[in-house]
């Protein structure tokens, strides 16, 4: 009998819209691990991609089609088999591509074809005493032509009649030829360079010989000054020597002169060396925490219920009750257990305070990451954790991705915010979610921290799938702010472009009087939403969506806050041809211009997507605001966060009505959260606060509920609604999107996909509606949604729904696109 022959073969995760992974072969050469990243062939040109499992096959006629795994880019494995597993759970739940997860995942993006590089290890005239191929001899002819490095795209580009890409496997099989991608560049560890005294000055007579010589060099003389001033207090522990190496760009940054120091270099007398930082430090002395009897006692019940098999708890705290506090002494239980820490915000905006408090107790061994860090600075965090050098973790909901070893915590503070759900492109995951299947699988607890959770997690509470623990006062006794709600009925009626009624303005008056801060809250951007003609009422929409544009009065354009496509503003309606504009409703930038206009003396400042662009903008609004140089922040959203101003004695609300009534089942919920979240900012000192909020509907049932701080009264309202018209927490929601350059089409495809669900699942599907937006980017959008029982087996619907919208793709247009968007937000 005939032995059959076995080659060893590699799945690989390559960031592509498909479900499934590819397999290679292993050259005998290279040997590669789970969670490896290795560059591999793709049709014609090469790819990125995480080796994820191993199998043998016999080898037969399709395995000789197979094409072999080239070279193994990083020396170390990318992901763990932890992360690769949640990568694949994230998958199946969120019905995306393994490949896009693992392309979210990543801190590097890896779809750019254009970055491998070959380079020849070997001169080129020994590998030309090898047995060559024609195509092979073509290959080199142009290297020896071009240099010894060469972008790989660019040679296929310019030379593809003659040259085939898998003429060069076998050279980079065997590690003749070099393969490289800028993601190693990325991924280097940082060096730093240093400067220190040479050893020969080092005595006290020669160092007084140099002063006396340096004294006709004012300039280098000013730098040797320096260098002694400061190696005082930032010398690093690099080496031990008398005078210990500096950081040299901390040296440059005093005022000194670059060319001499080069020249104390070029004379020996400064060593110019390149090392590499020190792991992180915890600070030597971190302050005490002293937790109040009742945050003493809300923790004892939190870990009594982790102990009791709760890995999830609801800590439910009021605004300003010290839930931080509470959350610093859990992680540095968990710290003393040698395991790691994950601290999930919302907002990059939260991040700034909270990272300022953090560094106090945990110093440069808290990480952070979020997504305007370069890739540079998130790969650093990456590779930290796989050293161990960051056990502490915060960040935004990307962070779930990280490569956790030993993780104890998952702390989601604010778990109520939609931020935490990924809603625009990409794969449309929910961090707080997705983070407690985490926790599963490193055995860890999860705390959810909020003053108004969201219904979802409190119906868990309740239902005693998740521990609770309340915490319903202010720390130090402080009294929440207190609410008034000021009906302006009778000024938007008389008033066209109504703003601000009297009674908010005077109020704005005191609190500047007594040299306190105010924050005003209008959840929308830009000068004025709509830019409209006075004579003929025509109004200036986007050319690619189905959205009116926004006016921004500081650069003069017309912006769609959806596509980002923007022009310059209109001098003549497109409708009649008249120059008589009307600019209805407000943003943020218009409040901002008017309170000056009020309080010419008061200094303002916007926190909104158009202020915080730039890098470290967060960072300065919070920085300027908590130094009280800001006397009114006047933001959208990002203000509501979890911040901690304690000069804030007043918070303005405006154009609530527009949340309230906003068309969606989440709406009643999500405007008693901001209420409640925004005015939770004012107030926290003992000097109490204030907040007003401008209605149309004072007597509005959610608005009253604000009033009475009284979170259970809407939680029973919502739970009977969402039971009558079937919501979750009652259901789970699946939306599937419809989209095509064509209204008629869009309206087609979604009808036939919709037709082919019923069948499957009846009454549960709804019949396609246009979306909220119903033209975005040029394409059209319909909306199907499916409320699936909770008992049922979701696992298996999904793979059904998958099924059904392939077969039903296949029949449609390409232009045809169908997005599925699993627990919508």
């Amino acid at each position: 009998m005939v032995a059959t022959e076995t080659i060893a073969v590699a799945h690989v995760v390559l960031p592509l819209p498909i479900h499934r992974t590819l397999v290679y072969t292993i050259p005998p050469n290279i040997q590669p691990k789970i969670g490896h990243l290795v560059a591999v062939p793709l049709g014609n040109h090469l790819s990125l991609g995480v080796v994820v499992a191993f199998f043998t096959m016999q080898r037969t006629s399709s395995t000789l089609a197979l094409k072999p795994l080239l070279a193994i880019m990083l020396s170390t494995p990318l992901v763990s088999a932890i992360q690769l597993s949640f990568i694949k759970w994230i998958a199946q739940y969120y019905m995306a591509p393994v490949g896009e997860v693992l392309q979210t995942a990543l801190p590097f993006a890896l779809k750019d074809k254009t970055k491998f590089f070959i380079q020849t290890k070997e001169k080129i005239s020994e590998i030309l005493k090898e047995k060559l191929t024609e195509g092979q001899k073509k290959w080199l002819s142009i290297m020896y032509d071009i240099g010894s490095i060469k972008n790989v795209s660019f040679l296929l580009k310019e030379n593809k009649k003659s040259l085939v890409l898998s003429d060069i496997y076998s050279w980079i099989i065997r590690g003749q030829w070099i393969l490289t991608h800028d993601v190693q560049k990325q991924w280097a560890w940082p060096t730093v360079n240093v400067v220190h005294l040479h050893a020969q000055y080092q005595t006290e007579k020669s160092l007084k010989g140099l002063c006396q010589a340096l004294e006709k060099y004012p300039k280098q003389l000013a730098v040797l000054l320096q260098y002694f001033q400061h190696t005082a207090t930032k010398t690093t522990d690099y080496t031990p020597e008398k005078y210990p190496f500096l950081d040299k760009k901390y040296l440059l940054k005093t005022g000194i002169s670059p060319a001499s120091l080069q020249t104390l270099i070029q004379k020996n007398v400064l060593v110019q060396k390149v090392v590499k930082p020190p792991p992180p430090k915890m600070p030597t002395k971190a302050p005490e925490i002293h937790l109040t009897p009742i945050q003493a006692k809300a923790l004892e019940s939190l870990e009594r219920q982790y102990e009791q098999k709760k890995k999830i708890v609801l800590l439910h705290g009021i605004t300003g009750s010290g839930k931080t506090e509470i959350y610093i002494t859990l992680i540095q239980k968990v710290l003393k257990k040698n395991q790691q820490v994950l601290y999930l915000v919302p907002e990059i905006a939260l991040t700034t305070q909270l990272v300022m408090r953090l560094r106090k107790y945990f110093g440069d061994q808290l990480g952070v990451y979020h997504s305007r860090a370069t890739a540079k600075e998130r790969a650093i965090v990456w590779q930290g954790l796989q050293k161990k050098y960051y056990p502490v973790i915060i960040g935004v909901r990307s962070s779930i991705f990280l490569p956790f070893q030993n993780l104890g915590l998952i702390i989601v503070d604010e778990e109520h915010e939609p931020s935490y759900k990924q809603q625009h492109g990409g794969v449309r995951y929910h961090a707080r979610d997705s983070g407690t299947v985490l926790a599963q699988k490193h055995q860890s607890l999860v705390v959810l921290g909020s003053a108004t959770p969201a219904i979802e997690t409190f119906h868990a509470a309740q239902k005693q799938k998740y521990g609770y623990v309340a915490l319903q006062s202010r720390y130090g006794n402080v009294k929440l702010p207190s609410i008034f709600l000021k009906n302006v009925q009778m000024y938007h009626q008389h008033v066209p472009h109504f703003i601000f009624a009297p009674d908010t303005l005077q109020v704005l008056a005191e609190t500047l009087s007594k040299q306190r801060q105010s924050i005003v809250f209008q959840n929308r951007r830009g000068y004025a939403p709509y830019y409209q003609c006075r004579g003929c009422g025509w109004v200036a929409h986007c050319i690619q969506c189905d959205v009116s544009l926004t006016y921004h009065h500081h650069n003069q354009t017309l912006c769609c806050h959806y596509c980002g496509f923007q022009k310059y503003v209109i001098k003549k309606c497109m409708s009649c041809g008249e120059n008589h504009w009307l600019l209805n409703h407000f943003g943020t930038e218009k409040i901002a211009i008017e309170l000056q206009e009020k309080f010419p003396h008061a200094r303002i400042a916007r926190m909104d997507l158009d202020t915080t662009r730039k890098k470290n903008a967060y960072e300065n609004i919070v920085q300027n605001f908590s130094e009280q140089k800001i006397d009114i922040l006047v933001g959208t959203q990002m203000v509501t966060k979890g911040f901690d101003f304690s000069h804030v004695s007043l918070v303005c609300v405006l154009d609530i009505d527009r949340v309230l009534h906003w068309p969606d089942f989440r709406a009643h919920e999500q405007c008693f959260q901001r209420i409640v979240q925004v005015s939770g900012r004012a107030g926290r000192s003992k000097e109490g606060g204030k907040v007003l909020i401008q209605t149309l509907q004072p007597q509005h049932q959610v608005l009253q509920y604000v009033l009475q701080n009284d979170y259970w009264a809407l939680y029973r309202q919502e739970i009977v609604e969402r039971t009558r018209y079937l919501y979750p927490p009652l259901v789970r929601l699946v939306k599937i999107i419809t989209k095509h350059p064509q209204k008629p089409q869009a309206l087609q495809a979604s009808k036939d996909l919709y037709h082919v669900l019923y069948m499957q699942w009846g009454d549960a599907v709804l019949y396609p509606q246009v979306a909220v937006v119903s033209k975005l980017k040029n394409h059209y959008c319909m909306d199907i949604w499916i409320k699936w029982d909770k008992k049922s087996q979701h696992t298996t619907d999904k793979l059904i729904l998958r099924k059904i919208i392939q077969k039903v793709q296949g029949k449609q247009s390409p232009q045809v696109v169908y997005i599925v968007d699993v627990d919508p937000v």
